[in-house]
């Protein structure tokens, strides 16, 4: 005698109150929440109805919560961008006000136009000029400097101090004297200047290449007041000596 099987057993049909929980949960899950799939699938092992509706407004409130999660980051998205936009202006502005403040107080980098001070600084190289040490430290025999001429035209020469003031500036055949002494950096060739004593305050300027600079020889001694910077070295290229070593 065969032994006969028995049938399968088929689970109660859900009720009322756990379709209603199911489909509340589900119409919450619509947000793609990752707590979704496990709240619902967990929702049938709920032991009584009453476990089933706790379970079910557990999971809404969870859902309530990151629903509005979403809506506060979303909301502080555009914030976030507009406060790290604001943040990089200030900063650009920041860096310019900076770079424009040293470039006009404290030092700035200029481009030579002429060779007058050849073979010190050549056309086309770019030296930086400090505005700011010489005032501290004065000016001194030798120093390659910027200065602001207004006459004949408004324009900025570069020369080097040879006389300042009390002493005694003069050209002869061989070379340009100050003191009765040639000074090294002016070479046979600087042609006539009338001799001159450096008034308070001012300066005699030369300019290396005596045959081609125009200088004090030509406009004499110039007020002290009239330097923009000091010249401190070549920023480029990097292949000829500095400017400030050719005193």
């Amino acid at each position: 005698m065969t032994a006969q099987s028995s049938p399968p057993v088929v689970p109660p049909p859900a009720s009322r109150v756990r379709r209603l929980a199911r489909a509340a949960l589900t119409r919450a899950a619509r947000a793609d929440s990752i707590w979704a799939a496990a709240v619902i699938g967990e929702l049938d092992e709920a032991h009584s109805e009453w476990a089933a509706v706790r379970w079910a407004m557990s999971g809404l409130r969870v859902a309530w919560w990151e629903r509005r999660r979403r809506r506060r980051e979303a909301a502080a998205a555009p914030l976030a961008a507009a406060r790290l936009a604001r943040r990089i202006g200030l900063t650009a502005l920041a860096v310019s006000v900076a770079l424009i403040t040293v470039n006009w107080l404290v030092a700035t980098v200029i481009p030579i136009p002429s060779g007058s001070m050849e073979p010190a600084i050549w056309i086309g190289d770019r030296v930086l000029v400090d505005k700011l040490s010489f005032h501290l430290t004065g000016l001194h025999r030798g120093d390659v400097v910027v200065v602001a001429m207004s006459q004949p035209q408004p324009q900025q020469l570069i020369k080097r101090v040879v006389g300042l003031p009390g002493d005694r500036i003069e050209c002869r055949a061989d070379a340009v004297y100050r003191n009765g002494v040639p000074i090294p950096a002016a070479a046979a060739g600087a042609g006539t200047c009338d001799p001159v004593t450096v008034p308070a305050g001012s300066m005699y300027l030369l300019g290396d290449h005596v045959l081609v600079s125009v200088d004090s020889r030509r406009f004499g001694p110039v007020a002290q007041s009239t330097v923009v910077g000091r010249v401190v070295g070549r920023v480029w290229p990097w292949s000829r000596r500095s400017a400030a070593d050719a005193s």
